[in-house]
């Protein structure tokens, strides 16, 4: 007999990122959608089983007798039409929990939503509107072409950089850096760790590839006591994938990862690998880059069709 499981006893997941993180919790009677703290992807979550954890029968020994076969064949009849009926009802409603809700919802609407609050500024609800469109696109990939799919998620990560943008300029970052690091490095680092790590920073400059394969930001310097601080964009992948052969004037986001002092005394700022974004939405990037308009919306549509072509994500 199929038995219920009662809506007290909550069941536990684990479920691995793609990037290595473990997220835990409680699964709800409905889809949940989880997103992970290390790389900000979605992890979908299936809900909890509306059937029970099966409990072994105790076994027991059937007296010798004579067999009476209308009891069993009557219990086999009832108990194959309770699985029919659960089958019919129960199951549909456990695999596809967001059917009706995902028949309303439009994934054009809210990609127009996401793009309005991008140009408005709104950052956080763009994230909100954009992660909901890129949910639903992937759950149904009928509801939008590919050439949407790669629009949602190139806008989805432009909002999520923005969102997450560093409230004061990166080198008076670095100044508190050398002062409290000064005084006490732990106390520097756990500063460090808990209001600026994965924070972003837009850079908008030329950008050259030296020959030792670092990269330089042509008009971008700033000293801290004399010595000339070094932002440490090798480790950027998504510099790597660029046509940088010649200096080409770049709009990009990163995330911080590490400011330290390193060997010579030189104070070094690291990004994180794979937090490059190019900015292709010239709404969004007018609010933060006070550039002639002209030269930025250049750089906007030759940066779109780099993301076109080489596909990066």
């Amino acid at each position: 007999m199929i038995r219920l499981r009662q809506e007290s006893a909550p069941v536990p997941y684990e479920i691995v990122c793609q990037c290595g993180r473990t997220l835990r919790g409680v699964r709800q009677p409905r889809y949940q959608v989880a997103t992970c703290p290390n790389c900000h992807k979605q992890v979908f979550v299936l809900p909890q089983s509306p059937f029970a954890d099966p409990s072994p029968s105790p076994k027991t020994t059937p007296p010798v007798s004579r067999i009476d076969w209308k009891t069993p064949a009557l219990a086999a009849i009832l108990t194959a039409g309770l699985i029919v009926v659960a089958f019919c009802f129960l199951v549909p409603a456990w695999l596809d929990v967001e059917k009706p809700e995902q028949e309303e919802v439009q994934v054009q609407e809210l990609l127009r939503g996401g793009t309005k609050e991008l140009a408005e500024g709104n950052f956080l609800l763009a994230v909100k509107r954009l992660e909901r469109a890129d949910f639903f696109a992937q759950a149904n990939p009928l509801s939008a072409a590919p050439a949407e799919r790669r629009q949602i998620r190139q806008l989805l990560r432009q909002a999520r950089l923005l969102a997450d943008l560093l409230n004061e300029p990166l080198d008076d970052v670095v100044r508190h850096a050398v002062e409290l690091s000064e005084q006490n490095q732990q106390e520097w680092q756990a500063r460090f760790e808990k209001s600026y790590l994965g924070r972003s920073v837009v850079f908008e400059d030329e950008v050259r590839r030296q020959v030792d394969g670092r990269y330089q930001l042509v008009g971008y310097r700033f000293f801290v006591r004399g010595r000339p601080v070094r932002l440490a964009l090798e480790h950027v992948r998504l510099l790597h994938r660029l046509p940088l052969d010649d200096p080409k004037r770049l709009l990009f986001g990163v995330r911080l990862a590490a400011i330290r002092k390193e060997a010579g005394g030189t104070w070094v700022i690291h990004f994180q690998e794979e937090s490059g974004v190019l900015l292709t939405h010239l709404a969004a990037a007018s609010r933060v880059c006070l550039v002639p308009e002209d030269q930025l919306k250049e750089t906007v549509e030759r940066q779109q069709e780099w993301v076109e072509q080489l596909s990066l994500k």
